[in-house]
């Protein structure tokens, strides 16, 4: 048997033997497809006067990256350093904004940065122009597959259907975690029609005495935060028959950030005048503005969100609330002009930390907010509503301001038109509410106007008949 075994064993040597050889195997490694396209080049800059004119000098120096936006183009170029064998090292950086900061403290010796953004900038961040500053290399990304907009996105509801969101802010200079509950001066209704294309804003005085959702009795608005956000959102939801879902609060410190990021907020102000204070309320050191187009920065425009005087004009609350629609109305513009600045800002990570809101991140609701923030340069209607109140004393001495039934039906009005597209042509207050109203512009003494007054669409002006004119001639 073990013969057999092995007889059959040494055919099957034979055999293979004859068998014919394997194909050799081809050294030549497949070769990489071509790119179907190229990112817009991505520059590796430093200033003209540090010295640096080559990559070998950059060895051992400081460069700056990007956190979020543009971490693609910034990680792919040091990737490419480090292959070259150069040794550095990397600063984070919170934004292509925030680039001057680190020029200004000498904490990056260069930095990385996208075309675009190095060429725009300093339209909107004047402390950094590209004529100061050389370029070491530059570089572009090879894409081989076509990049596509997450349907997630697109499918939000954010992007195709109106929504309301309640826009509190807070008298204190702390961050988003600590102030959830804390009183709120700002208060502004935002209602945003996406297929319309349009956005009303509802202010409310802070002193407007109404009920509170949460304790069932009547108080000044502006203690209502003191019992949450939700309490705010939901007490104006109640007054003005909306259901408004989501809130941002933002508070001082965070409004300065916010507005700085952006390079500042470009406001129309409405005639010369001197505000009545700074934005620590040192009456001592005022701001004084020019009318027309102004950019302001965080602090300034921190003051002019806090100022109550106009010289006679909407005192008190009343220009207080003109002056946030005049900010708000500045930064719709500015974002309309700069579709890519809330993204450079690298607001869609940074949102946590600069409000407190309860837009869902798990629907990606921030993508879909900043895509829609993106539509802007479309071209919006903005209609700006300010709560009338009528001055008056609790018995306990607490100063209030009543609401008159004529403000809240018009912002009802204004609500169910921004809503539906449509109005009710029965109320009384029909027209006065298909009045759109934009802050900002010359404005004027005599009428306390300030801005500029259109009817929204589908307005059809009220025309009385008048009886024919009888003949003349009689028979």
């Amino acid at each position: 048997m073990k013969k057999i075994i092995l007889c059959l064993f040494v055919l099957l040597m034979i055999l293979s033997g004859c068998s014919s050889p394997a194909e050799p195997i081809d050294p030549t490694p497949e070769p990489t497809p071509e790119p179907i396209g190229y990112s817009d080049p991505i520059y590796l800059v430093t200033k003209k006067d540090s010295g640096i004119t080559s990559l070998e000098e950059l060895e051992g120096k400081k460069i700056g990256t990007q956190l979020y936006y543009g971490k693609e183009s910034t990680d792919y170029v040091v990737l490419a350093l480090s292959e070259a064998g150069m040794t550095f090292e990397i600063v984070e950086i919170g934004g292509y904004v925030a680039i001057p900061n680190h020029l200004a403290d000498d904490s990056i010796d260069a930095w990385i940065i996208e075309s675009g953004a190095h060429e725009i900038i300093w339209d909107y961040r004047h402390d950094y122009n590209p004529k100061e500053h050389v370029i070491l290399a530059e570089y572009q990304i090879p894409y081989y597959e076509e990049e596509k907009v997450d349907s997630s996105i697109l499918n939000n509801v954010l992007t195709r259907e109106p929504f309301a969101v309640m826009i509190t802010g807070i008298d204190e200079r702390v961050n988003p975690s600590e102030y959830k509950k804390a009183r709120n001066d700002v208060n502004i209704l935002m209602v945003v029609n996406p297929e319309m294309k349009h956005v009303l804003t509802v202010s409310f005085p802070r002193d407007s005495y109404i009920k509170n959702a949460c304790t069932g009795y009547n108080d000044k608005l502006t203690h209502f935060g003191m019992k949450g956000t939700e309490c705010v959102k939901e007490s104006i939801g109640d007054l003005l028959d909306v259901d408004i879902e989501y809130f941002v609060q933002v508070s001082f410190s965070t409004f300065v950030d916010m507005i700085d990021s952006l390079g500042g907020v470009v406001v129309d102000v409405p005639l010369d005048f001197c505000m009545d204070q700074d934005s620590h309320r040192n009456v001592a050191q005022p701001y004084c503005l020019v009318k027309g187009e102004t950019l302001l920065y965080g602090e300034w425009a921190l003051a002019l969100a806090r100022n109550r005087k106009y010289d006679g004009i909407y005192n008190g609350d009343y220009g207080r609330i003109r002056n946030q629609a005049l900010i708000v109305n500045g930064l719709m513009k500015r974002i309309s002009e700069y579709p890519f600045l809330l993204l450079m800002a690298e607001y869609s990570w940074r949102a946590d930390t600069l409000a407190y809101h309860n837009f869902n991140a798990e629907l990606d609701d921030l993508q879909a907010l900043f895509y829609l923030a993106n539509s802007f340069a479309e071209g919006y209607t903005v209609d700006n509503y300010f709560i009338e109140n009528v001055g008056d004393m609790t018995e306990s001495g607490m100063s209030i301001g009543r609401l008159t039934e004529r403000t809240k039906e018009i912002a009802k009005l204004k609500i169910q038109y921004a809503m539906t597209g449509e109005m009710d042509k029965e109320s009384k207050y029909y027209e006065e509410a298909m009045l759109g109203y934009i802050t900002g512009g010359s404005g004027n003494y005599s009428d306390k106007y300030i801005g500029e007054e259109y009817y929204l669409e589908g307005y059809e002006p009220v025309i009385e008949e008048t009886p024919a004119a009888e003949d003349a001639e009689t028979e």
